[in-house]
């Protein structure tokens, strides 16, 4: 027997991005729990009910979106690439590039390392961090701000009806990502 790697290819403006099948299955996992999470039956359920689990949805959905819809920036040496922008991958993120600067603060030598999604750590310099992160927030800030107006919305909502009005759609959101 022959092992075959099975994969998708995507390409978009010049980029070309290879996804395993098994990143494809992770990913689909991934939303199809996302997904139960909130599949409610919404008549059984009261009004306070009914907005929790229509906030729960928000936030699940942002989950998913940025699940699949990694950043693409060009922060580590100039090339576009694309980065894992969930609630995970920054706090990760985030956490392992604290941990680099107060080593350098306090004399330690040290090199950060990250990676492109689904490659390996590489070094990267506290320039192509700091892009990053602003990056990051550029592209994720939008998306959050709409989450949050979701759920203001669903909150001021005063009956049923007006919430099976409000609609839950990251993509409409305009964000940065290239």
């Amino acid at each position: 027997n022959i092992p075959v790697k099975l994969s998708l290819e995507y390409v978009d403006d010049n980029m070309r991005w290879v996804m395993t099948l098994a990143q494809l299955t992770e990913i689909d996992k991934a939303l199809r729990e996302i997904a139960g999470k909130t599949a409610k039956k919404t008549e059984f359920l009261t009004f306070e009910e009914y907005q929790n689990v229509l906030i729960e949805k928000s936030n699940n959905d942002l989950a998913s979106f940025l699940l699949s819809h990694p950043l693409v920036s060009s922060c580590h040496e100039g090339i576009y690439q694309r980065y894992n922008a969930t609630l995970n991958h920054q706090f990760l993120f985030t956490s392992n590039y604290m941990s680099h600067f107060v080593k350098i603060q306090a004399g330690i030598d040290d090199t950060f390392r990250w990676n492109v999604s689904g490659e390996t750590c590489e070094p990267w310099t506290d320039v192509e961090a700091i892009l990053f992160i602003t990056d990051m927030a550029a592209y994720v800030t939008p998306l959050v701000e709409a989450q949050q107006n979701y759920e203001k919305n669903i909150r001021r909502a005063k009956t049923k009806e007006e919430l099976d009005k409000i609609v839950i759609n990251y993509s409409a959101v305009p964000t940065v990502n290239k």
